[in-house]
């Protein structure tokens, strides 16, 4: 169903049958109207909202880069067979019912034969979904196939696939509302209702890029009498987006990034004791070790219209070294912390400062900013300091 989906999740599918990330809103060539204006504007007196329309090679690219699957390699043959391509197929996607968990889905089939793709649309469409039960029924002088787990009077939210001229629908919905739409969508092609005159939202820009690379270190200096000594955390590496979704670590409007890299650390100290101590030892651990992902994470979040706001932690768990520090600290502790910002904190590069904190500000970056590099100081006191350097790159820029 255009989506990586187990077989549990698709009776959901009304929740989660969101635009592709990308996907621009944009006109379709059927030979007619275009694609969104074939749409009804009202299901049962309720409005039908488009939500995204793109043509097939867009999302392809999107979804499946890079994989082979043999129901797509179907698909582009049939096609192939009448003259088209994956880039000529136009989709158009919306929103309908009193819940606006209805969803009515159509492919743009330019001089081509619907009925004809549609065994190859709906195999590609329930990609890895298993066998369903199928129903034909009549919904006025046109033959519609259901699609179900289980009898269709008895299913949840079982599916309709209607070919028409120019267009394949699929509806997805409870089985009345189905009903609803397909009368719709055949009064809109008999020209008896208006068509649907909304378009897509253009979607908002993605928040920051798949991965930053760079480096990120914490430095902490200390002359406090006999007390002496110098602490660093350098991560190298990349902070990269989980397969697994980290949203629930933030609000829906901010990224979290987790680390794959290497932190090399050292420890350098003289304390009077008793006994007195010297010692300079170094080491490095794999970055990831935590025992919440929240000690290393670097977060990213929309800031006004044309900024990102950025916060994260990079926390390590060292072994206690022999010869303390000041204040009885015994290793490194981080390579980076910047505090979350507050509302009407602010901007950490409007502050006329050379030495700015690492909390109680704002940092953040320009929305399509591909570098992520600054200073902070979390103490900056006489004979004790700690500072954070980040100097970090965009990859694969979104």
């Amino acid at each position: 169903m255009w989506r990586n989906i187990d077989r549990v999740a698709w009776l959901t599918l009304a929740l989660i049958m969101l635009a592709p990330v990308g996907a621009l809103a944009q006109s379709s060539d059927t030979g007619g109207p275009p694609l969104e204006a074939r749409l009804p504007a009202t299901v049962g007196g309720a409005p039908v909202k488009v939500t995204y329309s793109q043509d097939l090679q867009a999302w392809l690219d999107e979804v499946y880069a890079g994989q082979s699957h043999p129901e797509i390699d179907a698909l582009e043959a049939a096609l192939a067979a009448q003259g088209l391509s994956f880039a000529d197929v136009a989709i158009v996607s919306a929103d309908f019912g009193p819940d606006g968990l209805g969803v009515i889905q159509g492919f743009g089939i330019p001089g081509g034969d619907p009925a004809g793709l549609q065994d190859a649309i709906v195999d590609a469409y329930f990609l890895g979904m298993g066998e369903m039960e199928r129903t034909e029924r009549d919904v006025g002088d046109h033959s519609v196939t259901f699609l179900s787990e289980g009898p269709l009077d008895a299913a949840d939210y079982p599916f309709a696939v209607l070919p028409d001229t120019g267009v394949l629908w699929i509806v997805a919905a409870e089985l009345s509302q189905i009903l609803d739409a397909l009368a719709a969508i055949l009064a809109v092609a008999a020209g008896t209702a208006t068509g649907n005159t909304t378009t897509a939202p253009t979607p908002e820009p993605a928040i920051g890029p798949a991965e930053w690379s760079g480096t990120m270190r914490g430095t902490t200096t200390w002359d406090k009498g006999k007390y002496q000594g110098t602490a660093t955390a350098t991560f190298t590496g990349s902070w990269i987006l989980p397969e697994l979704s980290t949203t629930h670590y933030c609000d829906p409007d901010c990224v979290a990034y987790i680390p794959a890299g290497t932190v090399d650390w050292r420890w350098e100290s003289a304390a009077p004791g008793p006994p007195s101590c010297r010692i300079n030892v170094s080491g490095s651990v794999p970055a990831g070790d935590t025992i919440v992902p929240q000690d290393q994470m670097l977060y990213l979040a929309r800031s006004e219209a044309d900024h990102l706001s950025y916060w994260g932690s990079g926390t390590v768990f060292l072994p206690p070294q022999d010869c303390v520090g000041w204040e009885s600290s015994t290793s490194p502790d981080s390579f980076f912390e910047i505090s979350m910002p507050s509302q009407g904190d602010p901007f950490a590069d409007e502050v006329p400062t050379l030495r700015p904190r690492c909390s109680g500000l704002t940092w953040r970056i320009d929305l399509d900013a591909t570098e992520l590099k600054g200073s902070c100081w979390r103490y900056d006191e006489s004979g004790y300091e700690e500072r954070f350097d980040w100097d970090l790159k965009a990859v694969d820029p979104r």
